[in-house]
């Protein structure tokens, strides 16, 4: 599978964020598959000009946004758990990601 950078990251995320219906729970089609199934073939197709889908197919893809969902979860489970340690302010763990507010509105909004 392709290892994308942090530019890649980037790249992403701004086409992804276009895609409202694939990662927002709340857009009133969330749950129409047909239409979600519609969308990410155009997402992928939309990836694949900008030549970030070089070499995976769309079951690749959607494991590679599964595998971003998870990693970014898992920093943001890292943050509460070091304000919850009674760390001061300045021992808070802080994320490290790309582009940390589309991030986190797309690759949390799920939950």
């Amino acid at each position: 599978m392709m290892k994308w950078n942090c530019n890649k990251i980037v790249d992403f995320l701004k086409i992804y964020e276009q895609y409202t219906l694939l990662w927002n729970i709340k857009h009133k089609d969330y749950l129409n598959i047909k239409l979600k199934d519609e969308m990410f073939k155009k997402l992928y197709a939309d990836l694949e000009t900008e030549g970030l889908v070089m070499g995976i197919d769309e079951k690749q893809l959607k494991a590679k946004i599964k595998n971003l969902k998870d990693v970014y979860r898992n920093e943001l489970a890292k943050i509460e758990k070091s304000k919850k340690s009674g760390s001061g302010t300045d021992e808070i763990y802080k994320i490290y990601i790309i582009a940390r507010t589309t991030a986190s509105d797309i690759l949390t909004s799920h939950y």
